[in-house]
């Protein structure tokens, strides 16, 4: 039986879901749906860029891994500049807010599926990137550009210090 078991492997694991998402689909289901999907293609090619695989999205939830911390670091701390300027240009209340969590462990990759501590770790240690806590207005005031958090160039708390 051990012959037949899939080796684990140490793994970068971004967890991210939408908050309040039960209210925004009581405000409006359809147009709830529409940004949440909308969030996580975003977010999805946000993550490719930054060397990330997303390996699953299920309803409000979307789970990716990457290779390095700092590109994981890097491309939700990018997506949610882009998000918070997405939506500011709303004129409802139905605005997905992402949080998110990064975690370091062991995990099986097999059949598009990841399993393991890391993916529980995950969403436990979710930062909750919102703009008051991630303080991006800081970041544009100490002008940190998108340039300079592109992928492999390291995370961003080495580079302003402020996290």
């Amino acid at each position: 039986m051990a012959e037949n078991r899939r080796p684990g492997k140490l793994a970068v694991i971004l967890h991210a879901d939408i908050a309040g998402s039960t209210k925004m689909v009581q405000q409006d289901e359809h147009i709830a749906h529409e940004r949440i999907l909308d969030t996580f293609r975003r977010f999805s090619r946000t993550i490719e860029k930054y060397q990330g695989n997303v390996r699953e999205l299920r309803g409000d939830a979307l789970l990716a891994v990457f290779e390095r911390a700092s590109d994981a670091v890097c491309a939700a701390t990018i997506f949610q500049i882009e998000q918070s300027e997405y939506s500011a240009k709303l004129d409802d209340d139905i605005r997905p807010t992402v949080r998110v969590g990064i975690a370091i462990g062991e995990v099986i990759v097999a059949d598009n599926t990841v399993t393991g501590a890391g993916v529980i770790l995950a969403p436990m240690t979710r930062l909750s990137i919102y703009q008051k806590y991630f303080r991006i207005q800081k970041l544009a005031a100490l002008g940190q550009s998108r340039q300079n958090l592109g992928p492999g160039k390291g995370p961003l708390i080495a580079q302003t210090g402020q996290f």
